[in-house]
């Protein structure tokens, strides 16, 4: 074996959510993948590598994160907890 750990299942989704800063600053951005331990997401504002945030989709209590890679309009987070239950 590679001697990688194995990575979660990445689903393609496409889910309307809210992130929210650790300011408190909080838009809307679109979730384009999720799998246990992490999301990838488009949005129109700045985040920072090794920003903490909020990831709320729908009505579900919203899941602490932090944001691992930025590239253009899109961002990569990795859950400090498990993932939302997005059903």
């Amino acid at each position: 074996m590679g001697g990688q750990p194995d990575r979660p299942k990445r689903i393609d989704v496409r889910i309307d959510a809210f992130l929210t800063t650790g300011d408190g600053h909080r838009f809307k951005v679109l979730v384009r993948d999720l799998s246990a331990r992490g999301f990838r997401v488009e949005l129109d504002d700045l985040l920072l590598v090794g920003e903490h945030v909020f990831l709320q989709v729908g009505s579900k209590e919203a899941a602490a994160a932090e944001i691992k890679w930025v590239l253009g309009r899109e961002a990569g987070g990795h859950f400090l907890d498990e993932a939302p239950d997005t059903a």
